[in-house]
């Protein structure tokens, strides 16, 4: 009857949240669904984990967004030692955009000839994710997605032509052609907040 809330399927066990466990320890996804704040209880503060930021040992992801300590390489250069904190897209994050960008630019896209109308169904998509992310440290984010769509965009573009294909053709498929085409680039729109 009342049986053990945190028995699982199978007689397997989740993990009890424990009162007397350090803050660092974290709880599992059961005993956190337990402890989200309800109409009834009101707002409570919900920590999983403390994290260690110091000379960036760990990090958190968080809104999408992966935070780091980095340590400067100008400051390096010159002997010392200081860390900045730093932000990113997180690895979920990248799997994101790169799960719609793959399901814009699948098999079933062949049938359409011209490379434009693709584009505009992905441009949309880079121009968002760049809005939302060009305000931290995402330069190397950006070029390996831009690297991404470019090689989706290629493969596409030669299962289209199939035997058809002539000679020293994807060679032509470079970069800027593909931004002559109207292609969306990430790369170059980063911008740093002003500092305050």
């Amino acid at each position: 009857m009342g049986g053990d809330p945190y028995a699982g399927t199978n007689g397997q066990n989740t993990r009890r949240p424990n009162s007397s466990s350090t803050a660092g320890r974290m709880v599992s996804s059961t005993a956190r669904t337990q402890a989200m704040p309800t109409a009834a209880t009101g707002p409570r503060l919900l920590l999983d984990r403390i994290v260690d930021l110091d000379e960036g040992r760990e990090g958190f992801d968080f809104l999408g967004w992966h935070f780091r300590a980095w340590m400067s390489g100008r400051l390096l250069e010159r002997g010392i030692r200081r860390y900045y904190l730093h932000r990113w897209p997180s690895v979920r994050a990248m799997k994101a955009i790169r799960v719609k960008i793959k399901a814009r630019t699948g098999r079933y896209r062949v049938g359409v000839r011209d490379i434009k109308v693709i584009i505009a169904k992905v441009n949309p998509i880079l121009r968002g994710w760049a809005g939302y992310f060009r305000t931290g440290n995402a330069a190397k984010k950006f070029n390996q997605i831009d690297t991404y769509v470019r090689e989706r965009l290629l493969s596409l573009m030669i299962k289209q032509r199939g035997p058809n294909l002539r000679a020293g053709q994807v060679q032509v498929w470079t970069r800027d052609w593909f931004r002559d085409q109207g292609l969306y680039r990430l790369r170059g729109t980063v911008r740093y907040p002003k500092a305050a």
